[in-house]
């Protein structure tokens, strides 16, 4: 199988093209005009918080804390993946006007700072992650918390604090969502525990595109024997005896589903699948992005739903 020529392709959807120079140029002339329209907006538009995040994940949860009272803008859109963004002008812009930027941590949008930097924005910055002790890969923290909804309730407490901070008059109401929120986040764990067991331990083995099922892993019992990429970051590129080690892992174990993700190309997971000597689905799965809106996973809370659901049909098959 020729491995080199899979990695190339993969490795071309993937590359990094940042003109940081180009954008913010640009955007010196936008981001003045920006801050005179948010002037003209209309009273509904200024009543309401303007709030900057960087990843659709944090968006949602920020908007079930916020409920109409905050308008939220996220710099990456359904499908994208933090590791390949791209800024545009009007991120700058909406990063200028905000008066919250929230921000993931744990080196997931550490290409954030430079637009906050050029933008001159005067509002608070906060990170969700703050207080979670991350999981270590080597010298790197793994950014992926979010796959365990338990940890996503120290997100909802860091999103409330700061918008109570930022917003004091309706610092009751960001409580109020807070507490509703957190108790849907419980009764979410809940339901996984419930889904999970219907799934003997002997099967709850993942293979993965990439390394970012190890929270849920640890949460919910299963144990990851392997990876497409072995590394927290996408873009890493798996060797040929890698990949040829995975094989002969997935023919051992026997496994059934190798899970792939939304934000990355597949094509190297169909041929490991295609190298075993038993039938392996290719089941994807959705882990940096929240899906398009109307779509399976276009909330929180569905987008665990449906990783579930569809972890649990891909062993089970």
């Amino acid at each position: 199988m020729c491995w080199a020529a899979l990695r190339q392709k993969d490795s071309g959807l993937s590359s990094r093209y940042r003109l940081w120079g180009v954008v913010v140029i640009c955007c010196l002339g936008l981001v003045a005009l920006s801050v005179v329209t948010r002037q003209k907006k209309a009273t509904t538009d200024t009543d309401r918080l303007q709030v900057v995040v960087t990843t659709n994940i944090v968006g949602d949860i920020v908007q079930q804390v916020g409920g109409d009272h905050v308008q939220v803008h996220s710099l990456l859109r359904p499908g994208a993946d933090p590791h390949t963004y791209h800024p545009v002008p009007a991120d700058l812009q909406k990063i200028a006007g905000a008066q919250l930027v929230v921000l993931h941590g744990l080196g997931l949008d550490d290409w954030a700072g430079r637009l906050i930097d050029s933008s001159g924005t005067k509002a608070r910055v906060i990170t969700v992650t703050e207080g979670i002790t991350p999981l270590m890969d080597g010298d790197h923290p793994d950014p992926h918390c979010w796959m365990d909804p338990n940890l996503v309730k120290l997100y909802v407490r860091n999103i409330s604090d700061a918008l109570r901070s930022v917003d004091a008059p309706r610092a009751q109401i960001y409580s109020e969502n807070a507490s509703r929120f957190t108790k849907e986040l419980e009764e979410l764990d809940a339901w996984v525990r419930a889904r999970i067991a219907s799934l003997p331990e002997e099967r709850r083995k993942l293979v993965t595109n990439h390394d970012s099922f190890a929270y849920f892993a640890r949460r919910y019992g299963f144990k990851v024997i392997g990876t497409v990429i072995p590394s927290l970051n996408p873009e890493a590129e798996p060797s040929a005896r890698h990949l040829s080690s995975l094989v002969d892992t997935v023919r051992k174990e026997g496994v059934r589903a190798i899970f792939t993700e939304d934000t990355m190309p597949q094509a190297l997971a169909e041929t490991i699948a295609s190298q075993t000597d038993h039938p392996v689905r290719i089941m994807p799965l959705y882990t940096g992005s929240l899906s398009e809106a109307g779509g399976v996973a276009d909330t929180y809370l569905k987008f665990i739903r449906y990783n579930v659901e569809a972890i649990v049909d891909g062993l089970l098959s």
